[in-house]
């Protein structure tokens, strides 16, 4: 009851109750473990935390120790033994666990994991995590409405949770309803202050309503809940080159390359400083490192092929 309430830690100390000698202690372990697996698997946190738990069950008999060491082989990335673990599997948990290897994995069977969600919000708990991660595998498949409904039910299910805030802000803001999603960027803040994907994306939704001074405000305070968000580092820079900040605006996407040095948009982004601060030959350095990162034929790679013609013109010009 508590971990399907949202209160995982709550729920954590019930199990860590449960004597060793009892016949419940293997399956207290795995919810134990699952319980931080599945609530992580999916954002981009360290969600590892429950590998102690699960690899204690993954001795047990089945079916605990079987959903454990499924689990113990989500948490490697090791998608063939997952795959070949859950393989004829029944339950509620051996369905989440599928959903969630193929949600996560490269090139993952996203109309599976649909499948399995679908089967294991049927059969099992309603945990609003779930709602949320089959929203996430909903938008990637198109269905933007669907993904709308889970967000909401899992906000429903739990109000503490950050994400279906952030992710439902990110459809609203697609979409150009920028009041709607600084409302629910303002939401996930209320739950998670420090949360900074939520500050960056609400200062993508005030650089586009015009507000600049807002935006850089936001970039400013992710950075320091998340020193390392690469994407808040170029989202400032292009910020920051609105307000003809040039030299802030290179700055920040060298230090996103620092960071991510394969990043195309940081690349393409200094690149664009450089150019807009009367620096052609620089410009032309960083669109060239941009170019071999975008697909050819891309959009992207059309507008570099266009904006490098006309950079070693005035290059050329001004030699």
């Amino acid at each position: 009851m508590l971990w399907a309430s949202g209160d995982g830690a709550a729920a954590r100390a019930e199990w860590d109750r449960v004597p060793r000698d009892s016949p419940a202690w293997a399956r207290a372990r795995l919810y134990r473990g699952l319980e931080r697996v599945f609530h992580l698997v999916g954002r981009d946190l360290q969600w590892r935390e429950g590998v102690a738990d699960l690899e204690a069950a993954a001795s047990a008999p089945d079916p605990e120790g079987r959903l454990a060491r499924a689990a113990c082989a989500l948490i490697r990335d090791d998608w063939t033994g997952l795959r070949a673990g859950l393989e004829g599997a029944a339950g509620w948990e051996a369905a989440l666990l599928r959903a969630s290897g193929e949600m996560v994995a490269p090139g993952g069977d996203l109309e599976r994991a649909l499948r399995d969600f679908d089967a294991a919000l049927a059969e099992g708990i309603p945990f609003g995590w779930a709602f949320v991660d089959r929203g996430l595998v909903r938008r990637r498949l198109g269905d933007e409405e669907g993904a709308l409904v889970d967000y909401a039910r899992g906000i429903e299910r739990d109000s503490r949770d950050p994400l279906p805030y952030l992710n439902r802000g990110a459809i609203l803001a697609f979409r150009g309803q920028w009041d709607a999603a600084i409302a629910d960027y303002d939401a996930a803040l209320a739950v998670d202050p420090t949360c900074a994907e939520a500050l960056d994306n609400r200062a993508l939704a005030r650089r586009a309503r015009g507000d600049l001074a807002g935006a850089l405000r936001d970039h400013d305070a992710a950075l320091v809940a998340n020193p390392k968000l690469v994407g808040a580092f170029v989202n400032r820079a292009v910020t920051r080159m609105d307000l003809h900040d040039f030299a802030g605006a290179i700055a920040d996407a060298t230090e996103a390359l620092l960071l991510e040095p394969r990043h195309p948009s940081a690349w393409f982004n200094r690149g664009l400083a450089h150019r807009r601060a009367g620096d052609p030959h620089a410009a032309i350095r960083d669109w060239e490192e941009a170019r071999r990162r975008y697909p050819p034929g891309s959009a992207k790679a059309r507008d570099l092929e266009r904006l490098l013609a006309d950079a070693r013109r005035d290059a050329g010009a001004g030699d």
